[in-house]
Parts: C-alpha cells; structure tokens; sequence
C-alpha cells in the first residue's frame, strides 16, 4: 500500500509513543523554521517581517512583552515557553525513560 496520506492500518496499529515522536518531530521542524525566518529577517534588516504577538501583563505585576510567534492554529497566540513545554511534553512521551528492575521510574 503506497500512498503518501496516512491510512486507516497506519493509525491504527500507531502506538502513543509513535504518534508523540512524529508530532514532536514536526512541532520541532515548525519551531526550527521560526527561529531561521526569524533570524533571517533581523539579518536582512526586515525588522517588521518577525512574527510577534503582544502580550499584556494582565495581573499588575510583570511587564508587557512582544513575544514571537510560534503558532500553528490561526487565531491562537503561542509564545517559546509554551512551545518548548509542549515539545518537552511529546518527547517525554516519544521516548520515555528507561527503568531497570528494582528501580522506580523518576
């Protein structure tokens, strides 16, 4: 079967660990080609071509921030911190730790 979408078998003998490994695998493609369209712009001087999204305070305390953009729903803001927790997320899932017997998993 050679198709390039994935089928039915494909989902559904797809493990939680595969399925976690390919949406890190791709959250961290985006996240890569964020930072390079990023740091491409500031290199050419297109200071107005980053991607951001203001982002008050709220609560009185802190700061007002322009934070860049890493989201891939339209509409929604996502900031790095978000990103690298949901990366870190998905990568605990793709690969969990290992545990030897008489230990206990941390």
């Amino acid at each position: 079967m050679t198709t390039t979408n994935p089928s039915l078998h494909d989902f559904m003998v797809a493990t939680p660990q595969s399925l976690a490994k390919q949406q890190h695998d791709l959250l961290l493609a985006h996240t890569l080609s964020v930072l390079d369209r990023a740091r491409d712009a500031i290199k050419c001087g297109k200071y107005d071509d980053v991607d951001t999204f203001y982002s008050g305070s709220g609560d009185g305390y802190g700061s007002d921030n322009d934070c860049l953009q890493f989201s891939y729903t339209e509409g929604e803001n996502k900031d790095i911190l978000m990103t690298l927790n949901k990366l870190k997320e998905l990568h605990d899932i793709a690969y969990p730790k290992k545990t030897t017997a008489g230990t206990k998993k941390s």
